[in-house]
């Protein structure tokens, strides 16, 4: 079974100079960046990086540049889908020629793929190309309008497909991912592909893996919803993934995550340029009113970050000066019974003391009538009414209760029953 990814794959964008030219040189300090940001590898080329508006030289050298900066364990998964199979191939070649850790491809957008044997067909030629390499399908119908069953596209590619690694799924149905994900006992590597909906897959099971295209600029929050999800902090995973909504919803309004989230980049302090034709560029002024936006909706997360962490804290107290009372009540009882438990043993051990005097008493009592005193009640009061008894000039005797040990009391009723035997 080939090696699945764990942890979150970036998308990145493409850097561009003014005039539409590819620029490489920020390349090197956007790796350092994803890294920084706890990003495990990049899918260049693809639709973030405007794959299909650049030239098969261009997406060659870009791969080429991507491998020199790339630091160790650090994937590089190269896009080579393109409406040519033929370019494809030759892609996933140079791919596999340059050391990259894997390839994809996306169904064409002209001619539209619609059936799932053409789909395969097609793969099957670009995967050929990098015999050495994983190879993902990327599914992102709303791209290509293949909008074919992925369920059925495994079982048909399963046994043709020799380095068919998974799929990168992007779309909205979390049902047919899971089904996806749970074929052949996950069998496949179904990565992730929508960084709305992270936090769902992960509670179905899923999403080990994924590719994004806001982890551009969205990557720690995104990290952390799969890292406070494992430490088992749900709460926090739904405020992450409600972070990187909000921070969708911006991007939705300035026309997606390829114009507006790269010009995000520029607002962290990375330029990356505009994007090539037909993409409309942001102007300055869209630009000021997206960072607005932005901090706006931040400003409105924290506060009711801030007002829900003041809850907590207040239930907390509560809860705690509960569980203090409780803890008090059940020390009271405990003490209750401790003290309960002591006066039982001590009345025990009384009622004992007073059957071990009785016994004494009945062996004294043997032993002065033996010695012929005329006795018909005795009870021990001390030990001289105990030598007046034993001469005749006492008939009652009290038990003391200074009378030290009861081995010592009958000690002393048989010395003096002893001496009365020798008169």
């Amino acid at each position: 079974m080939m090696e699945k990814i764990i942890g979150l794959i970036n998308a990145p964008f493409t850097p561009f100079y003014e005039n539409g030219e590819v620029n490489y040189e920020p390349i090197e300090a956007y790796t350092k960046l994803l890294v920084k940001n706890g990003l495990k590898g990049v899918f260049i080329n693809g639709s973030s990086g405007e794959g299909y508006m650049l030239t098969d030289e261009e997406r060659m050298k870009l791969a080429e540049r991507w491998m020199e900066v790339a630091p160790k364990d650090f994937k590089v998964i190269v896009h080579v889908g393109s409406c040519c199979v033929k370019s494809s191939r030759m892609l996933a070649e140079h791919a596999q020629k340059i050391g990259a850790w894997g390839i994809g491809a996306m169904a064409p957008p002209f001619p539209k793929i619609g059936r799932i044997e053409e789909l395969v067909k097609y793969c099957e030629e670009i995967a050929a190309g990098a015999p050495e390499l994983p190879f993902y399908y990327y599914h992102i119908p709303a791209f290509n309008g293949a909008f074919l069953p992925m369920l059925a596209f495994l079982k048909a590619v399963e046994n043709r497909i020799p380095n068919f690694a998974g799929i990168k799924y992007t779309f909205e149905s979390l049902y047919e991912y899971n089904q996806c994900r749970l074929y052949k006992d996950g069998k496949f590597d179904m990565l992730h592909g929508q960084d709305e909906t992270i936090l769902p897959c992960l509670a179905m099971g899923g999403a080990q893996g994924g590719i994004g295209g806001t982890t551009n600029y969205n990557g720690i929050n995104l990290v952390g919803i799969i890292d406070v999800w494992k430490a088992g902090e749900l709460e926090k995973a739904r405020e992450l993934q409600n972070f990187s909504q909000e921070v969708i919803n911006v991007i939705c309004h300035f026309r997606g995550n390829i114009v507006g989230g790269k010009r995000i980049m520029k607002l962290i302090g990375l330029d990356l340029g505009g994007n090539r034709t037909p993409f409309q560029n942001m102007t300055v002024e869209e630009e000021k009113q997206m960072k607005a936006e932005r901090e706006r909706r931040e400003a409105i997360l924290r506060a009711e970050g801030e007002k829900k962490s003041t809850i907590l804290v207040a239930e907390g107290h509560k809860e705690s000066a509960i569980l203090d009372a409780e803890a008090e009540k059940q020390a009271a009882i405990l003490r209750a019974e401790a003290e309960k438990e002591k006066k039982i043993k001590e009345a025990e051990g009384q009622a004992e003391a007073i059957r071990a005097v009785q016994r004494a008493t009945a062996d004294g009592i043997r032993y002065i009538k033996e010695a012929g005193a005329d006795q018909a009640v005795l009870q021990l009061k001390s030990l001289e009414a105990f030598q007046a008894a034993a001469d005749g000039k006492a008939n009652k005797i009290i038990i003391p209760s200074d009378i030290q040990g009861i081995a010592g009391l009958v000690k002393s009723i048989s010395e003096i029953a002893a001496k009365e035997d020798t008169k």
